[in-house]
């Protein structure tokens, strides 16, 4: 009689055990569909008050840090997108704008310096924005721009 008992409790448990498990199970998906909607409406109002650009640094040596994607706000400039994904140092100049003087420690000497390259799609040519300082140069939804260590004027396009 005992041993009826005992397999009869455990039967019990076990059924509480599942029971409790689906019900976890069923409320524990219902909260991932939340999230994931709550996602989705905060990654759609994030969308309207923002673009995404690809910032690419070429240290010059071969080596290439790409930064893809990099969601910025509407209205943010090729300096303003590189903080973003890099330590930069630049000096100001109140008629020409910014001048980088080091990208992640690597820094303008000698005859080597910092370009800003604007990938254009149309002509799937790297151009230089001439004119146009990096503070200065507003960056649009897809936009890919580019960093180059280089030397001498003009410098050459990168490859």
């Amino acid at each position: 009689m005992g041993d009826k008992r005992f397999w009869m409790w455990l039967c019990v448990a076990l059924l509480c055990s599942v029971l409790t498990t689906s019900m976890l199970t069923v409320y524990y998906y219902g909260e991932n569909l939340r999230y994931q909607q709550l996602y989705q409406d905060t990654l759609g109002d994030l969308k309207a008050v923002s673009i995404q650009v690809s910032v690419l640094i070429n240290y010059g040596n071969g080596t290439k840090e790409w930064h893809n994607n990099t969601r910025v706000p509407i209205g943010f400039s090729a300096l303003n997108a590189t903080l973003t994904v890099a330590k930069v140092d630049y000096q100001v100049d109140p008629v020409m704008g910014a001048f980088i003087t080091a990208i992640n420690d690597v820094e303008t000497a000698g005859e080597f310096w910092w370009a800003l390259w604007h990938w254009n799609s149309t002509s799937s040519k790297w151009v230089l924005p001439l004119g146009t300082s990096a503070d200065k140069f507003i960056l649009h939804n897809q936009y890919v721009i580019q960093w180059h260590y280089t030397s001498g004027w003009p410098p050459p396009p990168p490859s």
